[in-house]
């Protein structure tokens, strides 16, 4: 009796691990590459042509134990979902699933980039299935979305700073030694004329 209650809970427990279960999920139109920043004192605007044509890009990961993360390596830094709460940030931080949810996208958007001769990709989808088991998580994700290539860099040598009294837009050079005083007429100085 004892030995075929034992066959029975491991027999359930080897085919729970074998089968698993398998949920599908879809992220639809999100901007989710970090756009490049000016570095240092030179200040500049990033170009890019961007085509109408989609590419796509695959990457997996997974979890064991729900501890050990293993990925492709291949990584494409993500902008954080500026609607979720501070409780699914939170979640999305410590639950190993959803760090293989992460890891799973980066190599899909480094793969899409890559094999597409991309710098960035708008207008992102994902679309990404998580095999559940006993002992470990698996996610494959793909990757849509618009190809976007850095054209060029524009220079900016003058700010947009304040409105003065006269409601015109004030413009100072980038480097400043003294602090202007904008703040009213007599001692603004418009684009359009000198200084009194």
């Amino acid at each position: 009796m004892v030995k075929s209650l034992f066959v029975t809970v491991v027999s359930c427990l080897a085919l729970t691990t074998i089968s698993g279960c398998v949920s599908y999920h879809k992220e639809v139109g999100s901007d989710y590459l970090v756009r490049p920043k000016p570095t240092g004192d030179v200040k500049y605007i990033t170009k890019y042509q961007v085509d109408q044509k989609k590419i796509s890009g695959a990457g997996e990961a997974s979890v064991l134990f729900g501890v050990f993360q293993f990925s492709e390596g291949k990584f494409c830094k993500l902008n954080t979902d500026p609607h979720l709460s501070i409780f699914s940030k939170l979640l999305e931080y410590f639950s190993p699933t959803q760090t293989a949810v992460s890891n799973a996208k980066n190599a899909a958007l480094y793969n899409a980039c890559e094999n597409n001769q991309a710098d960035q990709i708008l207008g992102a989808t994902f679309e990404y299935s998580i095999e559940n088991y006993l002992v470990f998580a698996k996610v494959k994700c793909s990757a849509k979305g618009f190809p976007a290539r850095a054209e060029k860099i524009e220079l900016l040598d003058k700010q947009p700073v304040i409105l003065n009294s006269w409601q015109k837009i004030e413009y100072i050079p980038a480097h400043v030694d003294e602090p202007l005083n904008l703040s009213n007429p007599e001692e603004s100085v418009s684009p359009n004329c000198t200084k009194k």
